[in-house]
């Protein structure tokens, strides 16, 4: 890492803020890599005068090294092109990249060197200014409305304000969804069966890099019906032609990609 690039030294505040995001964003990449850094896993040395240059480590293999470094790659191109995301890097990665930036001046910019392994030197430079973080900080806010539906768990409900949390079976995140008086009694319904599958339809809001719902204006609500044992087991083999002379799952790699 690089800060005050061709400057004397950085007030100790600000050496602080950007380290301690920057030690969150790194956690986040490494786990949208595939590994599983913990907090104060980071080893900050080799420290350098003047411009404040150190490097950051943490002991990996040849290829978690290269995938890091590719899904760093990956953050530096979305900054730079603004393009939509494809599952390489999560949103929070992205949202926590711009929060590095926010104890910067407004001419000032943090760099990230990315090393091969046993080279010495750097052989890529990523460089983030104060701009930079606010363009891409709104480009990740962008947002697009569409009737649709989701379907997921209930997590919690406010009554009050009648709204309920859904863990969004998708994704995983919960989601905010906003309901009418009129929907009081099912959603109170729905929380009587624990873990039930509620499908929600209404005006859905989503983050357009990356289609992520944020939030649904619920128009209507269904529990999915309970499933027995006796029920799921009759999903099986109840048409044992439909693959011909392929077993089950050379039929699924055979049509994988078929639209």
């Amino acid at each position: 890492m690089v800060l005050n690039e061709g400057g004397e030294g950085v007030p100790l505040s600000q050496l602080t803020d950007i380290a301690d995001e920057a030690e969150k964003f790194l956690r986040y990449l490494a786990e949208d890599a595939g590994i599983e850094v913990k907090r104060g896993e980071w080893l900050a040395r080799n420290f350098k005068n003047r411009s404040v240059r150190f490097d950051v480590e943490r002991e990996a293999n040849i290829y978690e090294a290269k995938e890091f470094n590719r899904k760093f790659e990956y953050v530096d191109l979305v900054r730079a092109e603004r393009r939509r995301l494809n599952g390489e890097v999560k949103h929070r990665t992205l949202v926590q990249y711009t929060k590095v930036a926010k104890a910067l001046g407004p001419h000032e910019k943090v760099a990230f060197g990315l090393y091969r392994v046993d080279e010495e030197r750097p052989y890529r430079y990523s460089r983030l200014t104060k701009r930079d973080a606010e363009i891409l900080a709104g480009f990740l806010a962008e947002e697009m409305t569409y009737r649709g539906s989701i379907h997921g768990v209930i997590h919690n409900v406010g009554v009050e304000e009648l709204w309920f949390n859904l863990r969004h079976s998708a994704s995983l995140d919960l989601v905010r969804c906003e309901f009418h008086v009129s929907l009081y009694r099912e959603v109170i319904e729905a929380c009587e069966r624990r873990h039930a599958l509620v499908y929600v339809h209404g005006l859905i809001t989503a983050r357009r890099v990356d289609q992520g719902v944020t939030r649904v204006r619920a128009e209507k609500i269904k529990v999915a019906p309970r499933l027995t044992e006796d029920r799921y087991r009759a999903f099986f083999g109840s048409d044992p032609e439909y693959t011909g002379e392929l077993s089950s799952e050379e039929f699924i790699e055979r049509n994988r990609y078929e639209h």
